[in-house]
């Protein structure tokens, strides 16, 4: 885990040329630039497509991502989803799904209220 943390951050210090932050842009560049790219394949990192990668990195939705957002979002996206992960996250949507159709029917609810329907 260690060694893990460490190749991160030595390979966001190589991208950012020792920014503080990652942008979209440089996120862009990495997929450019092969040895980096090689890089975080070596990391367990599916790196195709740099918006939807830096979207999900960037936890707090800021547009740049800093040292801490990086490291933590490889973690998370380090190797292949868990039949559990999954799971989860189709038990989340699901969940939502009656949540929205429930808001929905009392939005149209009131709404015939409103306009006496």
């Amino acid at each position: 885990k260690h060694t893990y943390e460490k190749n991160l951050r030595q390979l966001f210090t190589s991208i950012g040329n020792n920014s503080e932050v990652l942008t979209l842009g440089e996120l862009e560049d990495i997929l450019r630039d092969e040895m980096k790219h090689a890089q975080l394949t070596a990391l367990e990192i599916d790196v195709n497509d740099a918006w939807t990668l830096f979207r999900l990195i960037d936890a707090d939705r800021s547009g740049i991502i800093d040292l801490e957002e990086f490291i933590d979002g490889c973690r998370a996206l380090k190797g292949n989803a868990k039949g559990i992960d999954m799971a989860s996250l189709r038990t989340d949507m699901n969940t939502m799904s009656r949540q929205l159709v429930r808001f929905m029917r009392s939005c149209e609810d009131q709404f015939e209220i409103l306009t006496g329907q």
